[in-house]
């Protein structure tokens, strides 16, 4: 059993599930537990992972980093005027993709952001909003941004959606998939919000935080995206930091009280922190 599961750990670190691999290694008795084990342990533990360096070619400083946990690709933006985007595989710093952009006309107030599997890229400049895919080598269409330069795109946790303030302060999220170059990506169109604010996008895009922006904090309520269920009002926030679990059940933010709020997305009631997942058998509490 025990060099059975040796084997299976083995196999999932080759497959990058590094969770499913941690979860055979742990259910391994503590007496059977040889070198091997420690060494599959080591390497199934990505908590931390140290990279060679930026690929030696590149030049200026890197930014806006993103890591596809699937892949293993690393992306960065590197600090030149807002034309480049660098994709790498990890350790041997192999540059996979380069992906120049167009800034625009006064790219020094713009910036940037990746998305947080690394397949997309956001660049704003002059209130203008781009989107870039690394897969495709595309442009979408140019999108027009509320005059803000504080708030921008912000990405769904799993990178397959994107959500903006507009011009006309109407908050849409787009689907990202894989368009043909500069053409629009589906987009749903969200009850304009009050004024200048936030966007806080959920994962699988089914839930939108809309902050307004008041003395003091923010206001606002999270709203289904499909519009199949009514909005949940949140309390008042210390700051635009709202932030949703993994699972997309909860949300929690910080009130202007200085109370930690937690939210059930399916009843949309406030009240305690959801109970922790098992622990795996076999794991240590620290």
């Amino acid at each position: 059993l025990y060099a059975a599961s040796i084997g299976l750990a083995q196999a999932y670190i080759e497959r990058r599930q590094f969770w499913d691999a941690q979860r055979t290694l742990l259910a391994c008795a503590a007496e059977n537990r040889g070198w091997e084990w420690g060494w599959l342990l080591a390497q199934a533990n990505q908590d931390l992972v140290t990279y060679r360096g930026i690929n030696k070619e590149s030049q200026g400083p890197a930014r806006s980093y993103a890591f596809d946990p699937n892949t293993g690709v690393l992306a960065y933006r590197l600090d030149d005027h807002l034309l480049q985007f660098n994709f790498e595989e990890p350790d041997t710093s192999h540059l996979l993709t380069e992906l120049g952009v167009e800034p625009g006309n006064n790219y020094n107030d713009g910036y940037a952001v990746m998305g947080p599997d690394g397949n997309w890229a956001a660049v704003y400049t002059n209130y203008l909003v781009r989107l870039y895919s690394r897969v495709a080598n595309t442009c979408s269409q140019v999108y027009k941004k509320y005059p803000a330069d504080d708030f921008g795109v912000d990405f769904s946790p799993d990178g397959k959606f994107a959500v903006f303030l507009g011009d006309d302060l109407v908050p849409r999220v787009l689907t990202l998939n894989l368009p043909e170059p500069n053409a629009a990506l589906p987009e749903v169109k969200l009850p304009p919000l009050a004024g200048p604010g936030a966007l806080r996008l959920g994962p699988g895009g089914q839930w939108c935080a809309m902050l307004v922006a008041v003395d003091g904090g923010f206001t606002g309520s999270i709203v289904d995206v499909a519009g199949k269920r009514p909005a949940i009002e949140l309390k008042k926030l210390a700051t635009s930091g709202l932030h949703y679990f993994a699972n997309g059940t909860h949300a929690v933010y910080v009130s202007a009280e200085n109370t930690v709020e937690f939210v059930d997305l399916e009843s949309g009631a406030h009240g305690a922190p959801p109970p922790l997942p098992d622990a795996p058998t076999g794991a240590t509490a620290i």
